[in-house]
């Protein structure tokens, strides 16, 4: 019997198991990138560095939002209850006196 170039020669994978190899060959380029690029990234000191300053830049910026925000908050309590503050502030200073008083007396 003659081989007419059909079918597969001996040795020869049939065209199933080519696409099998095949498609086996792409998932391990795949996972040899995503490793390549992880290694990449672990080394790249300078990037990660600028990662981290920007993320606390970012944490900086929003609790001074924050703060900024419980200050007015606080300003506005102030303007419209004036006279609760106008008293503490005189009681304390007050108090400061008495304190002056009786320390300069001893």
């Amino acid at each position: 019997m003659s081989d007419t170039g059909t079918g597969p020669a001996a040795g020869e994978p049939a065209a199933g198991d080519q696409a099998a190899v095949r498609a086996q060959i792409a998932e391990t380029r795949q996972a040899l990138g995503d490793t390549v690029e992880a290694l990449t990234a672990k080394t790249d000191v300078k990037g990660r560095m600028a990662a981290k300053v920007d993320e606390r830049k970012a944490q900086l910026h929003d609790q001074g939002e924050r703060l900024a925000a419980q200050a007015q908050g606080a300003a506005d309590n102030v303007r419209q209850k004036p006279l609760p503050i106008a008293v503490v502030a005189a009681l304390l200073a007050i108090l400061a006196t008495v304190l002056l008083i009786r320390r300069n007396k001893h």
